[in-house]
């Protein structure tokens, strides 16, 4: 009996040893995985930080063109009146002939 009870006892503890293996290994794909990402993350921080430094803040430039054509689009609106006029005025002729 005493064999057997050893023997139990062995494979118990054998069972024991690969589930704490198995943990560690699980920790360890983890921990690698978390460490890649966070490599990859410092990586693209790095290269968006030397974009910002080494772009042109040029954002003048972008308000003056929004102001010019700001002023060619109210031109615009103020050509269409006065085609506007024009149409009015040559209808009233119209009318005015066709009356006599």
């Amino acid at each position: 009996m005493n064999k057997i009870e050893d023997i139990l006892k062995l494979a118990r503890v054998t069972e024991l040893i690969q589930k704490k293996d198995e943990e560690e290994e699980k920790k360890k794909t983890i921990a690698i995985v978390l460490a890649v990402i966070a490599a990859v993350a410092a990586v693209a921080a790095v290269i968006f930080a030397l974009y910002k430094y080494f772009s042109d803040d040029n954002y003048d430039d972008f308000e003056d063109f929004e102001e010019d054509f700001e002023d060619d689009f109210e031109d615009d609106f103020e050509d269409m009146d006065d085609f506007e006029d024009e149409d009015a005025a040559s209808e009233k002729k119209a009318a005015e002939e066709t009356e006599e």
